[in-house]
């Protein structure tokens, strides 16, 4: 993870930047246009990336004291003079279009303290309720923290049952994870809940998105930008998804696919034999068909610093980097281990 002064600059420094990766033309009206692939960074690459920046959304200046504080041009949808809950994701996207390895934790803890903690140090934070206790109440406490520390949140939902999903949008998700999805028939039903109409089927009843109904002094901008912006993005972590894998690919509305490796692995027989050809092979197509398709490429991992780095180099885009509790069980234990002389 890179210190402070870096962490939003709005063009990464050489050595920030992997080795990139051809992909393939995006598609869909949610794909990332303009997205910039791993293999075009010659002469028009500048052009490409201000291409994309205007496909998605005007540019504009948080004014001076973001130009002091190095924040660049972040942009953020505005109607009527209302800031909507735009700006941190698309920030994320664009840093993923320009190449960025982007790295978040997992927050498993209820105080919204650890995920204001963690924003200055990671580029977005990962809410998770799939595998916690979380309630809405408690989710939506870590969503004003991220929206005040200026880092994206991606909120894992627990399925995607419609009652699990819509809750978390009005609480003000800016991006969701949906896990163990099992068909693009499921997947098209996960998309068409996140957008509004005529784009899908989504509920209208947000309160914190909508600034508490400020937005709709300009009601079609406001449903313009949301189902714009909101980042959708599914867990191929099963192996009946796998098998869909090119169908999943290709539904509109969907903006990245996230790998799990050890449910993925566990699927195909093989829990935790992450070095297995099955799922080597099985990963390194998630990645290929993702980027044909135009899709960012997430994934799930420990603490296991060779295996992040193998992937990332092999085309992930985002990876999720372990969880609180286990960064304070390793610090504990390195910092005693320090003082006892033992390390």
């Amino acid at each position: 993870m890179r210190g402070q002064p870096e962490r939003h600059s709005a063009h990464p420094g050489p050595d920030q930047r992997r080795p990139r990766v051809r992909r393939g033309p995006g598609r869909g009206r949610h794909r990332l246009p303009g997205r910039i692939r791993r293999g075009d960074l010659q002469s028009g690459r500048r052009d490409a990336l201000r291409q994309h920046a205007a496909a998605r959304a005007d540019l504009r200046h948080l004014g001076p004291l973001a130009e002091r504080c190095g924040l660049g041009p972040w942009r953020h949808s505005i109607v009527q003079g209302v800031r909507l809950f735009s700006r941190e994701i698309n920030a994320f996207r664009d840093r993923l279009a320009g190449g960025e390895l982007c790295l978040g934790p997992a927050v498993t803890f209820t105080d919204p303290a650890v995920t204001e903690a963690l924003c200055d140090s990671a580029d977005f934070i990962w809410i998770d309720t799939e595998h916690t206790a979380m309630n809405l109440e408690t989710v939506t406490r870590h969503l004003m923290a991220a929206r005040a520390g200026g880092t994206a949140a991606l909120v894992r939902v627990p399925s995607s049952a419609i009652g699990h999903v819509k809750p978390i949008l009005d609480a003000g998700a800016p991006g969701i994870v949906v896990p163990q999805v099992r068909s693009a028939a499921e997947v098209r039903g996960v998309v068409d809940a996140c957008r509004y109409p005529p784009s899908g089927d989504r509920g209208f009843g947000p309160h914190r998105p909508s600034n508490y109904g400020r937005a709709f002094a300009d009601f079609d901008a406001y449903v313009d930008d949301m189902n714009r912006d909101l980042f959708v993005s599914v867990q191929i972590e099963h192996v009946e998804a796998y098998r869909e894998l090119e169908a999943i690919a290709a539904i509109s509305g969907l903006d990245s696919l996230v790998i799990g490796p050890v449910d993925l692995s566990g699927s195909m027989g093989t829990l935790g034999r992450l070095e297995d050809d099955e799922i080597v092979t099985a990963m390194e197509r998630i990645i290929d068909v993702g980027h044909e398709a135009g899709l960012s490429i997430g994934m799930g991992m420990g603490s296991q610093y060779a295996f992040g780095r193998r992937w990332s180099s092999r085309g992930v885009d985002w990876i999720q980097v372990d969880c609180d509790y286990s960064y304070l069980i390793s610090g504990f234990e390195r910092v005693a281990a320090g003082v006892r002389g033992d390390g």
